[in-house]
């Protein structure tokens, strides 16, 4: 049995001494029946390796301001704001478009805040 929990729970390879993987391998602190809720494919490995960790920190697209990004001073002005009594908010919803923007493209700055 302990071979089989010697194993990374994403890609079933060993993660024992001498495998190569050892040295940066994860431990996964869930239990088998949690680990075979969140559908692992080998959910009795009681590790995760570097690759399959690696591999699921997936960096966002670097964008360009050519891809149509609005800045924060042409945010306000999309919605006709120059010294907003609201200010807070209006960051605040800035802070979400740029967030959305970098995860997924452009969307339209109306989704975040109302002229009225």
């Amino acid at each position: 049995m302990k071979d089989e929990k010697e194993i990374c729970n994403e890609c079933g390879e060993s993660v024992k001494f001498s495998s190569g993987h050892f040295v940066n391998r994860v431990p996964d602190l869930n239990d088998p029946e949690t680990r075979i809720e969140m559908g692992k494919s080998f959910p009795h490995g009681e590790w995760i390796c570097s690759n399959c960790d690696n591999a699921a920190i997936a960096l966002p697209k670097k964008k360009t301001k050519s891809d149509k990004m609005l800045s924060f001073k042409k945010f306000c002005q999309h919605f006709e704001l120059v010294k907003p009594d609201g200010y807070a908010l209006i960051v605040d919803a800035y802070i979400q478009y740029e967030f959305d923007f970098f995860q997924g493209g452009y969307v339209s700055p109306d989704n975040y805040y109302s002229k009225r």
